[in-house]
């Protein structure tokens, strides 16, 4: 979440008269979230509840929304604590704000994860939790593919090396050092040159070796401590599943583990042992995977690293500094990517 699209207490007024005053009531307040980088997001006090008002903005398509907003509606119903949307008046799902697709969503009590919060315990709960919405999951009769999936992944180190590197592209040769961190200004075309050379090994390596036929349903893809809200120590909320797609339930798995396991001071990109041994622990305790994919495991996670990479690199090119977002460094998910080919024996 972040926000990129201001909306003013008359915008939001005239948005929230669109759905049903029984359910809404009257304007009061809202407020910016500046949490992500994907959507802009605002708490929206009325006199009939809190809600979570989103103007979707760059990856999220108007055309996925019935499906973004259906599978959150769905595991709802199954009982998993996601925001339930509010349909407008008409009986749509979302609407549009200051030329954005919009919607509005019940607000869940808590507050999302950060690093300091993310012990082993939490680390437990939030496996359970996934492993949940994955039997919740096999119910739901909509398909969506990921479009951020291994399939994109080429294309995406290419508009990457496109943007960052100079002549709209290069080899990947440079010689940036070890870890690609570079000394200063001076040497951000070698240090650009280098994380595109380290990121085509990868996505070499993980394209040879990527699993077929796993265990797989709408997967939420992006399970990240600032979208699992805790209050008093426990769950009370999943959101943003606005990069849910059908793909393997072990690759899903294989991003919440990198999210939560994986520290960005790391110098070597290893996880964290004791948190993750807890959430493998948690996911386990609810579902536990076969055998195909925890011999999958290795390329899995270098794949969601990889994945992670590659649209955090895109975005440190074209996030305008005057939009009111956290942009998250690449080179971290690199290091993570590069742990797990090794462990591969690569």
């Amino acid at each position: 979440m972040a926000v990129y699209t201001p909306v003013s207490a008359a915008d939001a007024r005239a948005f929230l008269g669109l759905f049903n005053e029984s359910e809404v009531g009257e304007y009061v307040s809202h407020t910016e979230i500046r949490q992500g980088v994907e959507n802009s997001n605002f708490f929206l006090s009325a006199t009939r509840g809190e809600f979570v008002l989103t103007l979707y903005e760059r990856r999220v398509s108007a055309a996925d929304l019935p499906f973004f907003l259906g599978f959150t509606r769905h595991l709802a119903d199954a009982g998993i604590p996601a925001p339930r949307p509010l349909r407008l008046a008409d009986g749509r799902d979302y609407g549009a704000l200051n030329g954005r697709p919009a919607a509005l969503l019940a607000r869940l009590p808590g507050a999302g994860a950060d690093d300091s919060a993310r012990d082993p315990r939490l680390c437990r709960l939030a496996g359970a939790a996934l492993a949940e919405m994955h039997l919740a999951a096999r119910s739901f009769g909509d398909v969506r593919d990921n479009d951020l999936g291994i399939a994109a992944w080429r294309g995406l180190l290419e508009r990457a090396e496109t943007l960052h590197l100079r002549g709209g592209g290069g080899d990947g040769d440079g010689d940036g050092g070890s870890d690609g961190d570079g000394d200063g200004d001076n040497d951000d075309d070698d240090r650009q040159r280098d994380l595109a050379r380290r990121g085509r090994r990868v996505l070499d390596a993980v394209e040879r070796m990527w699993p077929r036929g796993l265990p797989s349903a709408v997967v939420h893809a992006d399970l990240f401590p600032d979208n699992v809200l805790f209050d008093d120590g426990e769950i009370r909320g999943v959101i943003d599943f606005y990069f849910a797609c059908r793909d393997f339930f072990a690759y899903d798995l294989a991003v919440c583990h990198l999210a939560w396991c994986h520290d960005a001071e790391d110098g070597d990109g290893a996880p964290a042992g004791e948190r993750s041994r807890a959430l493998l622990a948690g996911y386990g305790s609810r579902r536990v995977p076969g055998e195909a994919e925890a011999e999958a495991w290795n390329v899995l996670s270098a794949g969601a690293a990889l994945r992670f990479f590659l649209t955090r690199w895109i975005d440190t090119a074209l996030t305008d500094d005057g939009c009111n977002v956290v942009v998250k460094d690449p080179l971290p998910m690199l290091r993570a990517a590069e742990y797990y080919l090794g462990e591969t024996g690569l």
